[in-house]
C-alpha cells in the first residue's frame, strides 16, 4: 500500500487562499529604495478621489518628508498623478474632487482641468510623474508606474528637499525607481498580496 506524505506545494496552496499582508512582501525592497536614495519611499493606489499610501519607508537619515497622510489628494501628487495618467480620459473625473475649485496648497499646485491634462501628456510621453512643490513647499516628488498585472494600477515614489532631488538629479532617481519597480512586480507573493489589497479596501 502506497505511503503519502505532505509536501511543500501544500504551503502554497494554502498561502494563496489566505491573506497576505501586502506590506510584508514589499516593505524590505522599499526600504532599501529609501536607504540608498535618502528619500522616503511610497506605493500609492487609487481609492476613489484620493491616494491610498499602501506602504511607506523612511530613510536611514535624520532628515525625514512625512508622507501626508494615509489618504492624498490625486491631482497634486506624484502618485496620484501617475496613476492618472494610466486611466482613459473619460474616466479621471471618477478620481477628482467634487468640486469646481481645487485646494492650492502652494503656488505651484494645480488647480484645474486644463492644467492636470498637460501634466498628465507629459507624464505619458515621459514615464515619470513629478510633483514639483505642488503639495508640499521645498518638497519634491518623482513616481513611476509599478508594471504589475492586476486589475488596478499601483505607483512607486520617492520624495526628498528640492535642494537634494535637483533637475540634475532627476535621471538618477528616476532610473533607480524603474528598477525598484520591476523588483517589487517579481516579488514572490506579490499577486496574492494584491489580491489582499483588492479586497480590504475595496480597489477596483
Amino acid at each position: 500500500m502506497p505511503l503519502y506524505s505532505i509536501g511543500p506545494s501544500v504551503f502554497e496552496i494554502a498561502e494563496s487562499a489566505g491573506f497576505v499582508d501586502f506590506e510584508d512582501v514589499v516593505s524590505v525592497t522599499l526600504k532599501a529604495l529609501a536607504d540608498d536614495l535618502g528619500f522616503t519611499a511610497n506605493i500609492g493606489v487609487l481609492q476613489g478621489r484620493s491616494v491610498l499610501h499602501l506602504c511607506v519607508e523612511e530613510p536611514a537619515r535624520a532628515l525625514r518628508i512625512a508622507n501626508g497622510g494615509f489618504l492624498d489628494h490625486t491631482y497634486c501628487t506624484g502618485l496620484g498623478k501617475m496613476l492618472l495618467s494610466q486611466l482613459d480620459p473619460a474616466s479621471i473625473d471618477q478620481h477628482l474632487p467634487l468640486d469646481e475649485t481645487w485646494q492650492s496648497f502652494t503656488p505651484r499646485t494645480i488647480t484645474s482641468r486644463e492644467q492636470l491634462d498637460r501634466a498628465l501628456a507629459s507624464i505619458r510621453e515621459h514615464g515619470y510623474s513629478v510633483d514639483d512643490q505642488e503639495r508640499n513647499r521645498g518638497v519634491r516628488c518623482l513616481a513611476v508606474l509599478i508594471p504589475v498585472k492586476a486589475s488596478f494600477d499601483l505607483s512607486l515614489s520617492v520624495s526628498g528637499p528640492l535642494g537634494e532631488i535637483s533637475e540634475a538629479e532627476v535621471p538618477r532617481v528616476v532610473d533607480a525607481l524603474h528598477r525598484t519597480a520591476q523588483e517589487i512586480a517579481q516579488l514572490p507573493r506579490l499577486s496574492v498580496a494584491l489580491e489582499s489589497v483588492r479586497t480590504r479596501w475595496g480597489i477596483e
